[in-house]
């Protein structure tokens, strides 16, 4: 346990081979982790707790894990500090020496704290309380033996702890005297928010831009489908049935395929963000909007919630939970389906492939950009309306700017591309067939090759579709391919490129409008389900119909300014 930011997971990462999520932000772990590792035959089972500056509130963050220290038996703990903010670690500890366990106390940050010209007396320290301390970094592997080594004598003994007095710190710990001038660059309002914007963007023309790396690997990934698609039709047709043939070629393959396209630009800008959190901008971003989203009913510590929206939606809603303030909680996670999730990512790629072509990289980044401006309105209107409580003073540990390091944004990105990888191969796979016989079977339960105006789901989609008539779309096709993404997102792509062989017909304004409508319109089950545990049911139905009465809204407003 320990503090916020200050290294946990990338120390159990480190001990255990594990591969928890890591960022330089408060608030990364919100529940609780169990990893495990052996050292000389026997198992150690850690447990990661939230982030805690103290154990005498019982909200949150230090609600679980104090719930946890006093219900659940353990062996130990161990107890993570980083160095420059010894002080406040070492009030921490005396906290934790009042559960009578064995404690251990991790240092982290060590080499860094005395780059900076910071000073310890370790071995006064150790004296003083009586608890082992460890100076490393979390992030050195070659360390966890020796780590390890110390934590198996520790738990196996009994000491005389004692808490440190206030008086003597100053004797101990000299704080650090430089100070890194990208810091302070990075708490200029004008130069964060600058950088906000130039990231945005460039992160979006990187992966969506004419001729850039994003673009170029997805057509090729494209070309290599349908090539694939049309040899196992051939193929197909040989050992079984025409029907059984199109299922497999182009109901599952072409529609699988059609959304696995446009994962190079997904795990492009899952790196960015990965960049952005694990350097530390995020948490100096949240400093500096602190004030302006106060004004919006947020706060600083909605800024890591909202922009893992354009992660996951889910994850969003989950990592909210580390938000102390309800109102700005709920403010927060219920605003967060208006950022644009990476799973709504394939779907404006795809209908910028028919509709907005060379402009794709403008309209994509500007649904960005508008994503965050449109979640703060809707913030402000709950904050004005329904959820008024004011947002509280924001208390939060700066993290320092520092060089991500590769194998952590390799892991993170890792765990996006497998997430994406196993919604292919399930919920993908099983939307693509379900949706491609039911397009292919007439209600009579016969097959029908060429004809989905007599095909089952076509009677589905007729209902649906005169709500969509208002933005010029009267092709029922449509609306059956919307109904898909309430499962997964990318099942739009799927759905439309089942339903569509010949390619969209949609011309700019009406492109648009249909854009708009995928981007506001009801977040997946897999998101609603995590809204649900974060703030209950009532909001998660909430967030669902209001969802979609807003896009149609958006989707008739775009209309008729487009036009």
């Amino acid at each position: 346990m320990g503090s916020p930011n200050v290294g946990k997971s990338t120390l159990i990462n480190s001990l255990t081979g594990a591969d928890l999520k890591v960022g330089n932000w408060h608030g990364v772990t919100v529940e609780r982790e169990d990893r495990s590792y052996n050292y000389l035959g026997e198992e150690y089972i850690l447990s990661d707790l939230p982030g805690v500056y103290s154990l005498k509130s019982t909200v949150a963050e230090e609600g679980a894990t104090l719930r946890a220290l006093r219900e659940e038996k353990y062996d130990g703990i161990i107890l993570v500090i980083e160095e420059k903010t010894l002080p406040k670690g070492l009030k921490l500890l005396n906290e934790v020496l009042s559960f009578n366990l064995p404690v251990v106390a991790f240092v982290n940050f060590d080499e860094e704290f005395k780059r900076l010209g910071g000073k310890t007396d370790e071995n006064k320290l150790a004296k003083q309380t009586g608890v082992k301390f460890f100076f490393s970094e979390a992030n050195k592997e070659t360390e966890t033996e020796k780590f390890k080594a110390l934590l198996n004598a520790e738990l196996n003994k009994r000491r005389a702890y004692k808490p440190i007095n206030d008086k003597i710190i100053p004797e101990i710990f000299k704080p650090a005297v430089k100070r890194r001038k990208l810091d302070d660059l990075m708490l200029n309002p004008i130069v964060a928010y600058l950088t906000f914007i130039v990231f945005v963007f460039s992160s979006v023309y990187i992966a969506f831009g004419e001729n850039s790396v994003g673009s170029y690997l997805s057509e090729k990934i494209g070309d290599s489908v349908g090539f694939l698609s049309e040899k196992a039709d051939k193929l197909l047709l040989k050992f079984c049935s025409p029907f059984l043939s199109d299922l497999i070629a182009y109901g599952i393959i072409g529609g699988v395929g059609a959304v696995a396209e446009f994962l190079p630009q997904i795990t492009i800008m899952s790196v960015c963000l990965e960049l952005a959190e694990q350097s530390g901008y995020l948490s100096h971003l949240a400093v500096v909007s602190d004030g302006l989203l106060s004004k919006f009913g947020l706060g600083g510590k909605a800024v890591y919630s909202m922009l893992c929206g354009f992660g996951c939606g889910a994850v969003s809603a989950s990592v909210a939970q580390g938000i102390e303030d309800e109102g700005v909680k709920r403010r927060a996670v219920l605003s967060t389906p208006f950022v644009s999730c990476s799973a709504k990512t394939p779907v404006y790629t795809f209908v910028a492939k028919f509709c907005f072509k060379k402009y794709a990289f403008i309209v994509i980044g500007t649904i960005y950009i508008l994503s965050v401006i449109f979640s703060l309105l809707h913030a402000v209107i709950l904050y004005k309306t329904a959820i008024k409580t004011p947002p509280s003073s924001l208390l939060l540990e700066l993290a320092q700017m520092r060089i991500p390091k590769a194998k952590y944004i390799f892991k993170s990105v890792y765990g996006v591309v497998k997430n994406f990888a196993v919604r292919l191969g399930t919920v993908i796979v099983f939307a693509s067939a379900f949706l491609f016989i039911l397009s292919k079977t007439t209600i009579n339960f016969t097959y029908a090759p060429k004809g989905s105006d007599i095909s089952f789901i076509s009677y589905i989609g007729r209902a649906i579709s005169p709500l969509f008539k208002p933005i010029g779309i009267t092709d029922w096709r449509y609306s059956v391919a919307v109904v898909t993404g309430i499962f997964a997102k990318e099942g739009i792509v799927s759905a439309l490129v089942s339903l569509f062989p010949e390619g969209l017909t949609l011309n700019f304004s009406q492109g648009l409008a249909f854009t708009a409508f995928c981007y506001a319109y009801t977040p997946c089950v897999t998101a609603l389900i995590s809204t649900s545990k974060t703030l209950g049911k009532k909001y998660a139905l909430f967030s669902a119909v209001w969802q979609l009465i807003s896009a149609f809204l958006l989707s008739y407003a775009v209309y008729l300014i487009a036009k």
